[in-house]
């Protein structure tokens, strides 16, 4: 969505609507959210490529992944200079040990494959319901994935390509852009993502 000001500055995708339920894991259900102060309905939707397909939705493991991929992301682009599309290439242990701290086993690797594919089969869409409260805001995209990635083997090395969602990736540039202002960088920038409870 591009709300610039109305509500807050930091990606307002990612704080006012729930991608992430808050529910138990393993959910095969599609669910619909309704913000009445805000005019829009918001519809979660697995999409499985057949009935034997396993996918549930994204949950609070899941968007620990994602912040793990964001803060992956701000890395890249620090040792970038253009605007071409940046390419998040982990292994599931850089995640499991590196970010989380813990021990690699079967049973992790398992649970971090299937959110993974969790995350890339939720379709997210928005609908208008109420004009008049909505106003002059308008949605970027009224449909999209958070992110989508390909599964790659080198040799006995396995790891993922990931591409985040582009307004979401724009939204974090913009945002540190307009903080940073016209003050001189010297080194790096440093994304801090803190999550309100």
């Amino acid at each position: 969505m591009n709300l610039h000001e109305n509500f807050i500055n930091i990606p307002i995708e990612m704080i006012y609507f729930p991608f992430f339920t808050p529910q138990k894991q393993n959910k095969r259900i599609n669910f619909k959210y309704t913000f009445e102060d805000l005019g829009v309905t918001m519809y979660s939707t697995l999409i499985p490529k057949d009935k034997k397909d396993k996918v549930f939705q994204p949950s609070i493991f899941e968007e620990k992944i994602y912040t793990f991929l964001i803060s992956m992301y701000q890395e890249k682009t620090n040792q970038k200079n253009d605007d071409s599309e940046v390419a998040i290439e982990f292994e599931i242990s850089d995640f499991i040990v590196n970010f989380l701290g813990n021990k690699m086993n079967r049973a992790y690797y398992a649970k971090v494959e299937q959110a993974l594919k969790n995350l890339k089969s939720t379709i997210y869409q928005f609908e208008i319901s109420n004009h008049t409260k909505f106003g002059k805001n308008k949605f970027e995209d009224s449909s999209f994935q958070l992110l989508n990635y390909q599964k790659l083997k080198v040799g006995k090395k396995i790891f993922y390509r990931v591409i985040l969602n582009k307004n979401i990736v724009n939204k974090i540039k913009n945002d540190m852009t307009s903080f940073i202002g016209t003050a001189q960088t010297h080194d790096d920038r440093t994304l801090l993502i803190i999550k309100a409870r």
